[in-house]
């Protein structure tokens, strides 16, 4: 996809198999100051960003482990937690 028209034409089971960031980007190249926005230099860096977090991930969990009711004993709070540091 190049231009978020095309997502228009799109059923709701193909929109549920593109990725939201490039929704985001086509939306966003729309904005006549954002027209040569650079999608895939985003993608990547989204994706070096998710390795990153998959890679500090184990790691970190194990503070959690150590001291869950800092985290309201709630895993996904942690993470999301370690997702805004």
């Amino acid at each position: 996809m190049t231009d978020y028209r095309q997502l228009l034409a799109c059923s709701g089971a193909e929109l549920a198999r593109v990725d939201p960031l490039v929704m985001n980007l086509l939306v966003a190249k729309s904005i006549p100051s954002l027209a040569d926005l650079d999608l895939a230099r985003y993608q990547k860096l989204t994706d070096q960003w998710a390795d990153d977090v998959r890679r500090r991930l184990p790691s970190a969990e194990r503070v959690f482990r150590q001291t869950p009711q800092d985290w309201e004993n709630d895993v996904n709070f942690f993470r999301l937690g370690v997702l805004c540091g």
